[in-house]
């Protein structure tokens, strides 16, 4: 096993990170990273530039990466959230798992234990 690349340092700017947990490899050989401490997703391409950031994340505790072009973006946030997030990463905004955006809730993820 050889380390091909190493991104981020300790601190809250961007490509920084306090408290990294996560991370989810993208199709174009990039990379998300769950920032756990500064409550945010950085999204980073493959030459290790962070390209996108999602702020406001409510103690985000894992990340996923699907869709049929592989460019959905899934995060949970725990502790006072208890929500799951989709975002399809072409998008400006993000929708909640229980709260889709069209009319009544489809799934509801709130406290699942």
């Amino acid at each position: 096993v050889r380390l091909s690349r190493t991104v981020g340092e300790r601190g809250s700017g961007r490509g920084q990170f306090d408290g990294p947990r996560h991370v989810a490899a993208l199709k174009t050989g990039g990379a998300v990273i769950v920032d756990g401490l500064n409550e945010r997703i950085q999204v980073f391409d493959r030459h290790g530039e962070c390209v996108r950031i999602v702020e406001g994340v409510t103690t985000p505790t894992g990340v996923a990466i699907g869709g049929p072009e592989g460019d959905t973006l899934y995060w949970a946030e725990s502790t006072r959230a208890h929500r799951v997030n989709r975002l399809q990463l072409s998008a400006k905004s993000a929708r909640t798992a229980a709260d889709p955006g069209v009319g009544r809730p489809a799934v509801s993820v709130r406290r699942p234990w």
